[in-house]
């Protein structure tokens, strides 16, 4: 299992993950650069049109910067030319804004599919050891809710970089506007900012508690659910009723926590703000002797940076909510000692001489008693041999070491005198046929389940098998057939049925 992120890990993560697709990312950058010059522009235009408007002559930076360069094109330095300017950058902002949507969206969904793939193809790589030691509800939770919720951290990071994009427009022009004001309004943000940290650590503990609960929800639902004709056999329903309240109960509990910790977090960053700029208009009027246009232009700028703000800091409290899930992604996408026993170079064709078993001895991963120990046995070729023993003997583990399911702790099997640990998995597999003790049908056709062993057998040759199994009978006498889908969990056909 890899380390708890922290959040500056998992941002580095985030990094990492957007460097796999340069393109995306590069346009995605672009676009958000232009818009947010588009939006410096049109906040630009808002100096010399109040200047106008006011009649104070406009002896600023930016009415002189405007003039200039309306005269430069030949256009008339008056209020509606003016508005007209702005009415263009403020449509190539909402353009640009639209675009870096879209190709954002792209790539953070492109990242999530590519996150699910390789924690399922993970689970599907990973030794049978690691399957059954995991709960198969927190396997669903990290392969889709976990994957889910990645994809929604990486949002996190592009909402809080278009925050921050925003704020460092703004902040340019109140810097121009006015130095003092924009200094002493920087003091207070980040005293804010500091006042509010706990916040982001309580975040954190939020975001192990969320993720902790979507897995004993997802596994609970699934057990229950699975198990259904035994809980209805038992009447077990109002007890799994009552158990399931309580849980449920706890995840509205931390829901609800989660809330509070974002209230509390914009109570301390918007009504500071708020009054800071009351404060500082006062200031600005009687201190500074700021024109009315100025100081409108300056706190203009100052609210339309609020909301960014607000977005920045609550796309923090998100992404280090959500990057717990990062790490369930990494352990199933990542972990080396998760996987299969490695593959073989040597072909076993077919089983002439017998299988021979040396000294063999098993003992599962995080368990010290050995679930085979010192088994030595020869099975000569066209011959019966049958396992008995008490239950928890390790008869099943033993057809496991012979599927090569898992790598002997001690000792070897070999197949006419090839060392199973050299074969391919896959030229010794197909020699076998496995009739397992708790057999599984897939939610599928009864034709493709019969193909899991052979997926390129024809249609001839599934009947063939279906007539050894003496189940050509009871299939043909379905409406659809061989077609007909079997249902989850099989519950299309009886017991009998599906042990055929």
């Amino acid at each position: 299992m890899n380390a708890k992120l922290t959040p500056f890990s998992g941002l580095r993560l985030v990094l990492r993950l957007l460097k796999t697709h340069p393109v995306l990312s590069m346009l995605s950058l672009i676009s958000l650069l232009l818009t947010a010059i588009a939006e410096g522009v049109s906040m630009g235009m808002i100096v010399p049109i109040l200047s106008k408007l006011a009649g104070d002559g406009g002896d600023n930076i930016f009415s002189d910067t405007v003039g200039n360069m309306a005269a430069y094109f030949g256009i008339e330095f008056n209020a509606q030319n003016l508005l007209l300017i702005l009415l263009v950058a403020l449509t190539t902002r909402f353009a640009m804004q639209a675009c870096q949507m879209y190709v954002s969206r792209r790539l953070i969904s492109t990242i999530s599919y590519e996150m699910r793939q390789r924690s399922f193809s993970g689970i599907m790589g990973a030794s049978l050891s690691y399957s059954q030691s995991r709960k198969i509800g927190d396997v669903v939770a990290s392969v889709f809710t976990s994957s889910l919720q990645a994809g929604g951290a990486i949002d996190n990071i592009f909402n809080i970089v278009i925050g921050l994009a925003f704020c460092g427009i703004y902040l340019t022009l109140n810097l121009i506007l006015s130095v003092e004001l924009t200094v002493i309004a920087l003091s207070l943000v980040a005293f804010v900012t500091i006042v509010i940290l706990p916040r982001f650590r309580y975040s954190v503990k939020i975001g192990q508690e969320h993720k902790n609960l979507t897995d004993e929800i997802t596994t609970f639902l699934i057990d229950k659910l699975d198990g259904i004709k035994t809980v209805k056999t038992f009447m077990l329903s109002e007890r799994f009723e009552n158990a399931f309240d309580k849980v449920s109960d706890r995840y509205r509990t931390m829901d609800i926590k989660t809330q509070i910790n974002r209230i509390f977090t914009n109570l301390s960053l918007e009504p500071l703000i708020s009054y800071l700029a009351i404060g500082l208009s006062v200031y600005a009027y009687t201190v500074l002797d700021m024109s009315l246009a100025l100081i409108g232009s300056f706190f203009i700028i100052l609210y339309r940076m609020m909301p960014q703000l607000r977005q920045v800091v609550n796309g923090w409290l998100e992404f280090v909510n959500r990057i717990e899930h990062f790490s369930h992604i990494e352990t199933l996408s990542n972990d080396a000692p998760l996987t299969e026993p490695d593959d073989g170079s040597v072909d076993i064709e077919r089983l002439s001489s017998g299988i021979q078993m040396n000294d063999l001895t098993f003992v599962h991963p995080k368990s010290t008693a050995p679930a085979v120990n010192d088994v030595s046995l020869n099975i000569p070729a066209l011959s019966f041999c049958a396992l008995v023993g008490e239950s928890g003997g390790g008869k099943s583990t033993l057809i496991d070491l012979l599927l090569r399911h898992h790598r002997p702790t001690k000792g070897h099997i070999s197949v006419d005198g090839i060392n199973l640990n050299d074969a391919r998995i896959g030229s010794w597999r197909k020699l076998v046929a496995v009739v397992d003790q708790d057999g599984h049908l897939f939610n599928d056709t009864i034709a493709n389940n019969i193909r899991f062993g052979c997926e390129d057998a024809s249609d001839d040759e599934v009947r063939d098998a279906a007539q050894r199994a003496h189940a050509a009978e009871f299939i043909e006498a379905m409406p659809d057939g061989y077609d007909t889908v079997v249902g989850d969990r099989a519950t299309r056909l009886s017991g009998g049925q599906r042990q055929r």
